[in-house]
């Protein structure tokens, strides 16, 4: 990269002002806070014979995803997105009310509680996807810091709701879902729609989905296997603050060092601390606390840099991004499903002679497992972003200098491929001269892709063009 362009991805004042103008990308924290307030309040109460709300909500999570990948057509349009708001709203204060207010009157029937966990499933799976589908329209680095982000206010959010009672709780809840349901609105209006790359490289597209979707299901399995057998009841009645630190700091790294951080860096910390984490867990049953810390800071990191790289599969391969959001989602959730449930069942098995030797070989296969795929994964990824499907770096987004939002502009307007190179170019803020230096052509033929630029854009100079890119961008 040469030396204007280093310099002028370097963060800035007005670099973290951008930033800020992205502030509605804070929606999914809202959701999210939700999920793990259950997580910490009814995570233990059983419903029915042994089936507790986590179970409820994976399993109908499950079913509403797999809904949506065989109907994910319709899903596609922005119509139909602002219905589905719509929707997830009224089914995520149905489940706040049908969830809260019979344990606050101190009777809670299994059968309300059933239901309340259905509809939150319903608000949730609706949220996420949504989510996804906005995120697949912003660069890698905005989807990047605004996840780290909308996880520091997940946990804020999720402790504040914790330390409330009575009405005051009905009403906080309720607040947020009103507010995720107002952040999801704004979105999906201010995102701008992109035309996709790369259209016809179908087999890349379908190899990287399945290769990141097997290893997400197994991390599920190892991260979840390894919570129960550490101490299930600390990780639903405890409120751990690791993450949203271990998020703060990811934002400033990335922010002042993503010219030295690329994608894969995340998933090459990811893998060996979530590994290590489990191996300390099982072969080493004095220590809690550092296997709970390892596992939970590399299963994040896993979950940010995979958001990242579906949001590149999703906006530059012609993908369709319900789909490829559902089967993310979905691996995630039947990883931890089964983590879940294949601990309680090799519970069920042993005996106090095999105990020990069974989860043993449960943890060897789980590792094993988890090697493998992580082999796949590396070489799914290496492929990915080697095929420039991916910047392999994090660009920094300057107020006129993302080749992201340039695209943007071309597809919207139907720019030509050489009056996108130029338009991009500009937006970089370089003269006429330094475009035709560094596209090998004469300054009447830069004028006049200039020229063309304007008439399609309905403006007549430079100053009309910077005047329109921050509106756009905010």
């Amino acid at each position: 990269m040469d030396k204007e362009s280093t310099e002028h991805s370097q963060p800035t004042i007005n670099t973290l002002l951008v930033y800020i103008s992205y502030w509605y990308l804070l929606g999914p924290a809202f959701g999210i806070s939700i999920q793990l307030y259950i997580n910490y309040r009814f995570g233990l109460i059983n419903l029915a014979r042994g089936i507790t709300y986590p179970d409820v909500i994976c399993i109908t999570s499950c079913m509403i995803l797999a809904i949506y990948v065989v109907l994910s057509k319709p899903f596609e349009s922005k119509l139909f997105s602002r219905r589905m708001i719509i929707i997830s709203g009224i089914s995520g204060l149905a489940a706040i009310l049908l969830m809260e207010i019979p344990t606050l009157a101190n009777q809670p029937t299994p059968l309300i509680g059933l239901l309340g966990s259905i509809f939150f499933s319903g608000f949730l799976m609706t949220q996420i996807l949504i989510w996804l589908s906005v995120f697949a329209k912003h660069d890698n680095i905005i989807v990047l810091i605004y996840t780290l982000a909308s996880t520091v206010l997940s946990i804020s959010l999720s402790w504040f709701a914790i330390g409330l009672c009575g009405a005051r709780l009905v009403c906080f809840l309720v607040a947020i879902i009103l507010c995720s349901m107002g952040l999801t609105h704004i979105s999906i209006r201010k995102t701008t729609e992109i035309g996709a790359f790369h259209e016809n490289e179908p087999n890349l597209r379908a190899s990287a989905e399945r290769g990141l979707l097997g290893v997400t299901f197994f991390f599920g399995v190892g991260v979840m296997y390894t919570t129960c057998f550490v101490s299930l009841e600390d990780f639903h009645n405890t409120h751990d603050w690791t993450v949203a630190i271990y998020s703060a700091v990811l934002i400033a790294a990335v922010f002042f060092f993503s010219r030295r951080i690329k994608i894969t860096t995340l998933y090459y910390i990811a893998t060996p601390i979530t590994i290590s984490g489990i191996l300390l867990a099982l072969f080493n049953q004095q220590l809690v606390s550092l296997p709970k810390l390892l596992t939970g800071v590399g299963f994040f990191t896993y979950l940010v840099f995979v958001i990242a790289l579906y949001c590149a599969l999703i906006r530059e391969r012609n993908s369709k991004s319900i789909q490829s959001s559902c089967l993310l989602v979905l691996g995630l959730y039947l990883g931890l499903f089964t983590g879940r449930h294949l601990f309680s069942t090799t519970e069920i098995l042993a005996t106090n002679e095999t105990g020990t030797l069974l989860h043993v070989f449960v943890a060897t296969a789980i590792v094993t497992m988890l090697i493998i795929c992580a082999m796949i994964g590396i070489r799914v990824t290496s492929t990915v972003v080697s095929t420039e499907l991916s910047r392999a770096q994090f660009d920094h987004v300057t107020s006129f200098g993302s080749s992201d939002f340039a695209a943007r502009i071309a597809s919207i307007y139907k720019l030509t491929s050489r009056e996108a190179e130029v338009l991009n170019l500009l937006l970089k803020g370089k003269s006429v001269p330094e475009i035709s230096e560094e596209l090998i052509v004469a300054n009447g033929t830069t004028k006049a892709h200039i020229n063309n630029i304007y008439k399609k854009l309905g403006i007549h100079s430079k100053e009309e063009l910077f005047a329109m890119t921050p509106s756009l961008l905010r």
